[in-house]
């Protein structure tokens, strides 16, 4: 997983840091978010009714992340857990299987119903199509990371 993750943050090596390579790159997310824009105009309302009538709470969740070069970035998904999810994650960390850097509990039992088909489909991140429009986010690319997971890293993975 630490290699992943430090080929993920690591400047994109010198045959990649090409004008156009660049242009390529941003030409395919901007195509690719205008799909997922379609499609998430499509599921929206379908999604919505299944989370709210799964769980209290709103439909979206707006998260906080750092983004290419450790810039602050809002991230706005689909909600899959519940609303006091947060608030329970420190007590769930101490029993997961994944606990270092990235936490991932096996089977966590702050996700929803709703929130499990979300997630296995990917549908959740289909928001993040309008942060790949504006430039915020690629779709290929290391994914946006929580600040607090970010200072986690060791030096060596740490963008330079």
């Amino acid at each position: 997983m630490a290699r992943l993750v430090s080929v993920a943050l690591r400047e994109a090596p010198a045959a990649l840091d090409t004008p156009v390579y660049d242009a390529a790159k941003r030409l395919f997310d901007v195509v690719g978010a205008l799909v997922g824009i379609a499609a998430l105009l499509v599921l929206t309302p379908f999604v919505a009714l299944a989370i709210r009538l799964d769980s209290p709470g709103p439909v979206f969740y707006v998260a906080r992340r750092l983004g290419r070069g450790g810039e602050p970035l809002r991230v706005l998904k689909f909600r899959t857990m519940d609303m006091d999810a947060e608030g329970r994650e420190a007590h769930l960390r101490g029993v997961a299987a994944r606990a270092g850097v990235e936490f991932k509990a096996p089977t966590d039992p702050r996700i929803t119903r709703v929130g499990r088909w979300l997630r296995r489909s990917s549908i959740d991140e289909l928001p993040q199509v309008f942060a790949v429009l504006m430039g915020h986010m690629s779709i290929v690319g290391p994914r946006p990371v929580y600040a607090e997971e970010f200072t986690r890293y060791e030096d060596e993975l740490a963008v330079r």
